[in-house]
């Protein structure tokens, strides 16, 4: 964009936007787009430069500022480039975010999670509300897993955000009774310090408008990208239906292979089958008894499994289920019909794909294991 066009009054009206280069974030852009000149906040210039070529096709404008959003230097940087744009800024929208399975440090040796999704838009925000016109918009994304009473959160494992300062939440420390999923602690307090942070920004600066949204599960974001092949490789069979089916993920195998629990591992094949069986049934079939055993603690099997039949029975389920998910995707009334207050089937079936892929994909490395198939 040249500087003629920043000096041009309808041009300068400006919407900053962070991780505008895919999912939610490159979806947001193209429709803010059309009100401004957008300004792409992203770590990778060649994505960035990708996203602003694709907008100006459009005939619309675009700056890109290159940002790590995990290194808050980096942040602070960032802002002050923006500033130096001198647009009319009417609109901020910290949408990047990132969920790890194992857990690493930024550069200044803070949790990476933690930093990236609570302390990099804080501080972004905090540097240029200064500089938003009166009556402008700040936005910032949540998750709703930070809620320990949302259910579908819950059964996927979270349980709430296990806040417990901002010195124990940077050095990678959380309440204790959380999550015994890797990563889901630190994502859930981010995103719980993200909602606090902005109704904290709402009461001292009532000029401004702050809001959280709440986006729900959406598999097409890059918020999987730390979550390993395999997970990557189911998550694209429920996204496009490409690669590997879950027939194909489960055939041919012999007892001794999907009761075998490998070095390093926590769960054999069968364990992780009966796991995502018994949760697709509790959310397909709505099994409250089911529920409440989950809720205990039953979410894998005390009992081994002793005979191939067995484990062809607990296959049929799964495959009864997986029908019963496919019958409610085809029935639009039925995914708007509401479970728990606010919450949709279709919410429920976006979590069980995502539930399904994690597991599934643990199946797919543990069935390598045996060589090729």
């Amino acid at each position: 964009m040249s500087q003629t066009d920043l000096k041009n009054s309808s041009i300068r009206n400006a919407y900053i936007i962070t991780g505008p280069t895919s999912g939610i974030g490159r979806a947001t852009a193209m429709e803010l787009a059309k009100y401004g000149t957008l300004v792409l906040v992203a770590r990778d210039r060649q994505r960035l430069d990708e996203v602003k070529k694709a907008l100006e096709q459009n005939g619309q404008r675009a700056v890109s500022v290159v940002c790590d959003l995990s290194n808050i230097s980096s942040v602070r940087h960032a802002a002050t480039e923006i500033i130096a744009l001198n647009l009319q800024i009417v609109g901020l929208l910290n949408n990047a975010g990132i969920r790890q399975v194992s857990p690493t440090k930024n550069v200044q040796g803070w949790d990476m999670t933690f930093a990236t999704n609570h302390l990099a838009p804080f501080a972004l925000t905090e540097a240029l509300v200064p500089h938003i016109s009166d009556g402008g918009n700040v936005v910032f994304v949540a998750s709703a897993v930070e809620d320990p009473e949302r259910k579908p959160a819950t059964a996927a494992g979270f349980r709430g955000g296990r806040y417990i300062t901002a010195e124990a939440s940077a050095r990678g420390e959380w309440k204790p009774g959380g999550s015994k999923q890797p990563g889901f602690d630190a994502y859930a307090t981010s995103k719980q310090a993200v909602l606090a942070s902005a109704m904290a920004l709402a009461r001292e600066m009532p000029r401004l408008h702050f809001n959280v949204v709440e986006p729900g599960v959406t598999l097409a974001t890059g918020l999987g990208r730390d979550s390993g092949a395999f997970v990557r490789f189911l998550s694209n069979y429920f996204i496009d239906g490409e690669y590997a089916t879950p027939q194909e993920i489960l055939a041919g195998l012999t007892l001794e292979q999907v009761t075998h629990v490998p070095a390093k591992a926590s769960h054999s094949i069968y364990e992780e089958l009966w796991h995502v069986t018994r949760w697709q049934t509790i959310m397909v079939f709505r099994d409250e008894a089911l529920y409440e055993l989950w809720v205990k603690g039953e979410q894998y099997p005390t009992q081994e499994l002793t005979s191939e039949q067995e484990w062809q029975a607990l296959v049929r389920t799964f495959f009864a289920a997986l029908d019963g998910v496919f019958a409610w995707m085809n029935s639009p009334e039925r995914l708007k019909m509401e479970t728990d207050p606010g919450i949709t089937m279709a919410d429920n079936l976006t979590l069980l794909a995502l539930h399904n892929a994690y597991h599934l994909g643990k199946i797919v490395a543990l069935r390598e294991l045996f060589g090729p198939w």
